[in-house]
């Protein structure tokens, strides 16, 4: 059932987006912070730490509804002191939404989300350290539909339905209690 509504919302925002034009964003940012201590009575360690950050929108204004797409990337490492760099920042974030027109106050719509992370992640606790995590491994789907208001041109909120799986390969998955 899921392919069949995957493959119909597919079709539907092919043929759709076939004629109108696409609003484009792209925003990259680098930082980068560094602290070095030297002569401190205090104690304190040497740090660095780096983050890269992509952020990209793609929308579409179309004769049956708005369609949304976002996507973030981001990455970055932290080192303490004489211990090795660490991964501080990790995500893949891409979010896609179609709200339907409607002549009331509030809209039907769909939407497809995942997160996953880039780079493997290690369990620093445990000596030699473990890779508890890898690259979309996990990762998390989401898919929900509902209604969407629209409070201004900024900001609008959504009350659905959503279904979300957890894709695994090697990683472990811990309840937390």
């Amino acid at each position: 059932m899921q392919s069949i509504i995957t493959l119909f919302l597919l079709t539907l925002f092919c043929t759709a987006t076939l004629a109108q034009p696409w609003e484009k964003e792209l925003q990259t940012r680098l930082t980068f912070s560094q602290t070095s201590l030297d002569n401190w009575s205090a104690g304190g360690d040497n740090t660095w730490s780096w983050q890269s950050d992509i952020l990209g929108k793609l929308n579409q204004e179309q004769t049956m509804g708005k369609w949304t797409n976002t996507l973030k990337l981001s990455y970055g490492m932290t080192q303490i002191g004489d211990d090795d760099p660490r991964k501080s920042s990790d995500e893949l974030r891409f979010d896609s939404n179609y709200t339907f027109k409607s002549n009331t106050f509030v809209s039907p719509y769909v939407s497809f989300a995942l997160l996953t992370q880039l780079a493997e992640g290690k369990d620093y606790a445990t000596t030699p350290e473990t890779t508890v995590s890898y690259f979309f491994d996990p990762a998390y789907f989401t898919e929900s539909a509902g209604v969407s208001y629209q409070v201004n041109q900024n900001l609008d909120t959504r009350l659905g339905g959503a279904l979300k799986q957890t894709v695994v390969n090697k990683s472990t998955i811990v309840e937390e209690s």
